[in-house]
């Protein structure tokens, strides 16, 4: 059953730039289609002029033709992926389907173990979360960490350097939280990850995600890691989504995607994340793949980002996914979480 069911627990970020960019495979140079067929397409840093059609082919413009980077998508990934009855959108998953959910509260105190925190059975519809990441040194590789999570799942191993726990709060211990624990990454990575999160939300085109959590970062500003809260999409190259991070000790918001948009604070009056102490940050994203989509961003009660702008990589894209804690870092790092909250609506 785990084996059918474990569509749930694929983690499909396999890099953190944009494979459009990056790709040094071989491609076939071709004439280039119809443009009416574009549904995405924009200008990297270096210029280059880069198109995605409507079969989810990714080309790079290249001397008046096109050349074939890669198949961005499955044009089918809606309809052999998902089920829309009167009333649900379901995940299917094999044989069985899964109800989505855009709203979820989680506050940790209801759990006795990891284990129980997570997705491990179909009939566990209650639950929220399906998946951890825990990309390290001693576990460097998808097929490594993947196996370090199953076998987590099915508890015949435990953690190796980097891991999550339930913890006490480090300033009431009577409150039970969400530990997370990550190493520098080795010269030979791009990043160390310490992350759980839920693939089962499913949010479009002119859809609003809200998000918050508190968060206990331990340590120095010098110990704090690049991103907190990923809004991802597994169903597209690279997992494509806007996510939470930390530049300069100050929160912003990154479009891990085509140019990758970077929504930051104002500079007059930018407020640094500061550690060791809870700091709430609520988070509210309109989808929209042109200007109409909205990043908001809250710190303890401060409205610090208001920004207009892309939201999303194409306008058939859906974000599926909802990575919380550690989830990229080049420093070795400690943080609770706690008093997580998503919603399609404001509250």
């Amino acid at each position: 059953m785990k084996k059918i069911f474990s569509i749930l627990f694929v983690l499909l970020v396999v890099a953190s730039s944009l494979i459009l960019i990056s790709c040094k495979n071989s491609a076939a140079v071709v004439p280039c289609g119809d443009k009416q067929q574009i549904i995405s397409e924009f200008v990297d840093v270096d210029g280059t002029h880069y198109t995605l059609y409507n079969d989810g082919k990714a080309y790079r413009e290249k001397d008046g033709s096109c050349e074939f980077v890669e198949q961005y998508y499955d044009p089918r990934f809606l309809q052999d992926n998902y089920l829309l009855t009167d009333t649900t959108m379901y995940a299917k998953s094999g044989t069985i389907l899964f109800p989505t959910k855009n709203r979820f509260v989680e506050n940790f105190e209801a759990h006795s173990s990891l284990n129980s925190v997570f997705i491990l059975r179909p009939e566990e519809t209650q639950k929220f979360w399906t998946d951890i990441t825990l990309q390290s040194p001693l576990a460097p590789t998808i097929s490594d960490y993947v196996n370090l999570r199953k076998c987590i799942f099915n508890s015949t191993c435990t953690f190796l350097d980097n891991r999550i726990e339930l913890a006490k709060d480090p300033v009431n211990p009577a409150n039970q939280v969400m530990k997370f624990h990550a190493v520098a990454p080795s010269p030979a990575m791009i990043t160390s990850k310490a992350s759980m999160e839920s693939t089962l939300t499913f949010f479009r085109k002119r859809d609003d995600v809200w998000f918050e959590g508190k968060y206990f970062i331990v340590g120095t500003a010098s110990q704090m890691p690049y991103s907190l809260v990923d809004f991802e999409n597994k169903w597209f190259s690279s997992s494509p989504g806007p996510r939470v991070v930390i530049i300069d000790n100050r929160i912003a918001v990154e479009n891990k995607f085509g140019i990758k948009t970077l929504y930051k604070q104002p500079s007059s009056n930018a407020i640094k994340l500061p550690t060791g102490q809870w700091v709430t940050i609520k988070v509210h994203i309109k989808y929209d793949d042109a200007n109409a989509g909205v990043v908001e961003v809250w710190q303890d009660g401060i409205r610090i980002i208001n920004a207009t702008g892309t939201t999303l990589p194409t306008s058939n894209s859906i974000q599926t996914n909802v990575e919380i804690g550690i989830t990229a870092t080049s420093v070795a790092v400690d943080m609770f979480v706690d008093d997580i909250r998503i919603s399609d609506r404001s509250w």
